[in-house]
């Protein structure tokens, strides 16, 4: 095989070798963004049971008189 074909072979290669790296970055990218959606998601409902809770506790102690 001539030394300018196999050349032309390692460019492509480097070429989607930097095309992989970028993509593996982004999957990386959005992983962290999906993880962090799904922790906020869990932080509001844990803060809505919390107020629902509150709720009940208040309704409690107006049934004894607190």
């Amino acid at each position: 095989m001539p030394i300018s074909v196999m050349n032309a072979l390692e460019d492509k290669v480097r070429e989607q070798q930097k095309t992989i790296d970028a993509q593996a970055k982004r999957l990386e990218t959005l992983e962290s963004q999906m993880g962090n959606q799904n922790q906020q998601a869990i932080i509001e409902k844990q803060s809505r049971q919390i107020e629902e809770l509150q709720a009940q506790v208040k309704a409690l102690m107006s049934k004894i008189n607190v």
